[in-house]
């Protein structure tokens, strides 16, 4: 019989719930396990601290998803999602390239239909606080900061999808992190949206300039430049003046790059800021910085492009 009370840290708190496999993550990959599992016969749940599965692909503003350049990763539960955005009105495939195009809002829609289909349990808004371990160190539970307080989960397994190690930190499983060289792992974006946009003016502008960077065109269209690179982006000298004027700093010219975004008329998904690697996303004081610091680089651009560049005018 499961148990509907779990002794921690002196306080006796509920199990809400206790199933086969505990997916701690609601991810890309926090959902294909669970769904995935699910569909094997396996009782499910996934923790999520947000309130939208998909993680950066939805809550992280991560738009459109490239390429693994991997044979064989275009899944069956990869084409199964492809399909489901089809039907959703989203055209995902540009023509020309393996590039998936889609719309965070519709992403989000979709992983709850199939969780829901499924019987994937979800939990939104729940952070995973602590690990509950028999004498071989074996998970038996998670802890959990919910609207309703802490509050555990048991399962027989558990599956660690948060990006970030957490559940394996907190059971001592040994992690690694960075570039051997530097100890750095590649630099944090902090996306964001900018609607308003005349796509056809901003396209009509980037191909003027000889721009050959996105093969594509409205309604898949991208932009980009990056410092630094070996590759020299039309771009470059249009930030650098941004630079030169005060308008930008150094850091805000660093990289950028901008997706139109299917299903959104005039709006575009942008890659960027890409924050110095002096933020760390498992460093809780850093990462809080980061995102204020973020937030300022944010305005910044967002500014300069309104006020420079061709299409922006109105964003």
């Amino acid at each position: 019989m499961a148990k509907t009370t779990i002794s921690y840290a002196g306080r006796t708190l509920p199990v809400i719930a206790s199933v086969d496999l505990c997916v701690c993550g609601g991810g890309p990959s926090g959902v294909a396990a669970a769904v995935t599992a699910a569909r094997g016969g396996v009782r499910t749940l996934i923790v999520e601290q947000g309130i939208a599965l998909g993680g950066l692909q939805t809550l992280g503003l991560v738009q459109p998803l490239m390429s693994t350049l991997a044979p064989g990763s275009d899944t069956p539960y990869v084409k199964e999602i492809k399909e489901r955005l089809e039907q959703a009105g989203i055209e995902h495939s540009d023509g020309l390239t393996t590039t998936c195009w889609t719309n965070p809002e519709t992403l989000a829609l979709i992983y709850d239909q199939l969780t829901a289909a499924t019987g994937v349990t979800v939990l939104y808004h729940s952070t995973l606080v602590d690990v509950l371990q028999d004498k071989d160190q074996l998970i038996t539970a998670v802890i959990l900061q919910t609207v309703q307080g802490l509050v555990a989960v048991t399962a027989a397994a558990f599956i660690d999808a948060t990006g970030d190690a957490v559940l394996a930190r907190l059971a001592g499983v040994p992690v690694e992190a960075g570039y051997a060289k530097t100890g750095h792992n590649q630099p944090m974006s902090f996306r964001f949206e900018m609607g308003g946009i005349d796509i056809e003016k901003l396209y009509a502008y980037i191909r003027s300039t000889n721009d050959t960077w996105c093969r594509t065109a409205p309604p898949h269209f991208e932009i980009a430049e990056a410092r630094h690179r070996a590759i020299r982006y039309k771009l470059e000298q249009f930030f650098l003046d941004g630079v030169k004027t005060g308008e930008l700093t150094e850091e805000d010219a660093e990289y950028f790059q901008a997706f139109t975004l299917p299903g959104k008329p005039g709006c575009m998904s942008m890659n960027c800021p890409e924050l110095p690697v002096r933020f760390k996303a498992v460093d809780a004081l850093a990462y809080s910085a980061g995102v204020q610091y973020g937030r300022a680089m944010i305005k910044r651009i967002s500014t300069y492009l309104i006020k420079h560049l061709p299409g922006f005018e109105h964003a």
